[in-house]
């Protein structure tokens, strides 16, 4: 099953299946499941078109979420504007090194693996 260009498996509760969906965290899932009418147990298989289309439906009228690669186009334009301007967070991002002062002595392993392109 595809909800937002996410392919959700067929076995996962559908609580925790939609928080695969880039945006959704479980206190959203959670809230959107509840307000749909789906109990706790359910599956993504045994969900109705009709519980689908009425999902589309919340996410965007309701909740105004911005999910998936909207949500990402945004991050990738503020990081751009940030390297564009020559700020001290652009710039360290481009460099690979911590952002927000950590310390870099022994460190920073994991900003070096996520460094912007």
């Amino acid at each position: 099953m595809y909800i937002l260009d996410t392919k959700l498996k067929d076995n996962k509760i559908m609580t925790i299946g939609l928080t695969e969906i880039y945006g959704i965290g479980s206190k959203i899932s959670f809230k959107i499941c509840k307000k749909l009418g789906l109990s706790k147990n359910i599956t993504a298989d045994q969900v109705s078109k009709n519980h689908l289309s009425s999902l589309d439906y919340i996410l965007n009228k309701e909740y105004k979420l911005k999910v998936s690669n909207e949500l990402k186009k945004i991050e990738s334009f503020r990081l751009q504007k940030l390297i564009s301007i020559k700020s001290s967070r652009g710039l360290r991002r481009v460099k690979g090194l911590p952002v927000r002062g950590q310390r870099t002595h022994t460190n920073a392993k994991t900003a070096k693996k996520h460094k912007f392109h």
